[in-house]
């Protein structure tokens, strides 16, 4: 492709190189980038579950456990399976 500046609706090409780096993503995995954190299905980011340390409370690692259950849940990921 020759290099030219302005903007473009459409690009196809079979191989996207970043520098010597053949980009093998899909374009789905490449929409989870744009954001701050990864987007489930129902549009909500993820976002991080905080370490608890070592002195947490049963009421804390409850807490965490759970969030940590949705957070799997929330990518299609059954952790009762």
């Amino acid at each position: 492709m020759t290099k030219r500046y302005g903007q473009f609706n459409n690009i196809e090409v079979d191989t996207l190189m970043l520098g010597a780096t053949e980009l093998t993503a899909t374009a789905a995995e490449l929409n989870l980038l744009d954001g701050v954190g990864a987007v489930v299905a129902s549009g909500t980011a993820v976002s991080h579950i905080a370490d608890i340390g070592t002195s947490a409370t049963g009421t804390q690692i409850a807490t965490a456990v759970n969030a940590i259950i949705d957070a799997l849940e929330a990518f299609g990921i059954d952790p009762g399976a």
